[in-house]
């Protein structure tokens, strides 16, 4: 018997299977607990790790201003969901059924994709102990803790810092590098180097901004710059740039230009030049009806977008109406981006500033009032997913 698409059934027995536990799908599970008591559907989340990394608070534990768990979603504690932990690999598209590294093939009527990006890295580079991508972010903080341990535990400190390379230069590089120097100061060396100009898409006054508080901080800077190939050895990474020079360091964080994993375009979804899955308004696939995609790996047809925590998370609300439509004349919400949206960017040292469009607020008299106002927006995100997804699911390893 084919599957049948969303539109041909009911609630009660439509099997969804959601994939990757990121922003979108954390909205849209906590806003089903919140309209029933009861599981609305057979859900079943794929997702490596129970919990999520949210990407708004990162800047601040980095900087020692929260702990890890406030900056934890429990997407896999949601109700009546079943949770397979494990990396989806491939979609079987003529099958519907959802490829696991470790697990048999998982059948859906609806399957939903949210699990985010990875950083591009220069040819012949791969992720190890001194190339961090930034994301996932939930093993770039491992890997990123684990290794700063090692070099402490060494007495780098001591003798002379411990060197970071961070690698993009967008508002999430420029964070990252903030906060870490607010939280270790001398401890660690820190360079920020950027393919175009720093915070090149914001607002000229904080753009401004945000190059003086780095230089102010002692956080070198190399705008215009890539990195054209990396050279790993047991005591160190060599960074070769295109301006000629070699940049040697420790520990190098990658923010670069985000990327799809090969498997989604070799399942025959339909992608874009980047391919990452393409979907109209609805966050429905252009080339197959029963797949959705949000959130970094989506990219909507004719509306070029950032890849941003804040639009994964409005993308959300749309899903949760979305995914579980009961009736072929049942109309699909549209994915409404607006033309601005606000971004708070932490100074690692509970002060922010913040833009709006083409409008900043970068002065000293607001810097500390934005701080407490981003810490707040995020804790209240985060307790809210949370507090809406109690302890109750299956788990299969």
């Amino acid at each position: 018997m084919p599957h049948s698409t969303a539109s041909q059934l009911s609630n009660s027995c439509l099997n969804l299977v959601l994939i990757g536990g990121g922003h979108s799908h954390a909205v849209a599970l906590a806003k089903w607990r919140r309209k029933s008591p009861q599981p609305i559907a057979t859900i079943t989340l794929i997702t490596p790790t129970l919990q999520t990394i949210y990407s708004g608070a990162v800047p601040g534990y980095l900087a020692g201003l929260c702990d890890r768990r406030a900056c934890e979603l429990n997407v896999g504690t949601a109700f009546g969901v079943n949770v397979i932990l494990d990396d989806v690999v491939g979609l079987d598209l003529l099958k519907q059924q959802v490829i696991c590294q470790n697990h048999d093939p998982i059948d859906f009527d609806i399957a939903s994709l949210n699990i985010g990006s990875t950083p591009k890295l220069p040819p012949g580079t791969i992720a190890s102990h001194r190339v961090i991508p930034m994301k996932p972010m939930g093993q770039m903080l491992d890997r990123l803790e684990q290794r700063l341990a090692d070099c402490f535990e060494t007495g780098f400190e001591e003798a002379n810092p411990v060197s970071i390379a961070i690698v993009g230069g967008g508002l999430g590089g420029v964070e990252v590098a903030l906060s870490l120097k607010a939280r270790w100061g001398a401890a660690l060396d820190l360079t920020l180097i950027s393919r175009g100009a720093i915070a090149a898409e914001q607002p000229k006054p904080l753009q401004q901004f945000l190059i003086a508080e780095l230089q102010r901080r002692s956080i070198a800077i190399h705008p215009h710059t890539t990195v054209k190939t990396t050279i790993e050895t047991a005591d160190h990474l060599s960074l070769q740039l295109s301006s000629g020079n070699t940049h040697r360091c420790e520990i190098s964080l990658w923010a670069t230009e985000a990327t799809a994993p090969d498997w989604l375009q070799a399942s025959g979804l339909a992608t874009d030049d980047r391919g990452f899955a393409m979907v109209d308004a609805t966050l429905r696939s252009v080339s197959h009806s029963t797949i959705f995609a949000s959130g970094d790996i989506a990219a909507i047809q004719n509306t070029p977008l950032p890849k941003s925590g804040v639009l994964a998370v409005r993308q959300g609300h749309t899903l949760s109406q979305n995914l579980l439509h009961k009736a072929p004349t049942h109309r699909l919400s549209r994915f409404q981006p607006r033309s601005a949206y606000l971004s708070l960017v932490s100074l690692g040292d509970g002060r922010a500033v913040a833009s709006y469009g083409r409008s900043a607020w970068v002065s000293a008299p607001f810097q500390f009032l934005l701080g407490r106002w981003k810490r707040s927006i995020d804790q209240t995100f985060v307790d809210r997913i949370n507090f809406e997804t109690p302890l109750h699911f299956n788990l299969r390893v």
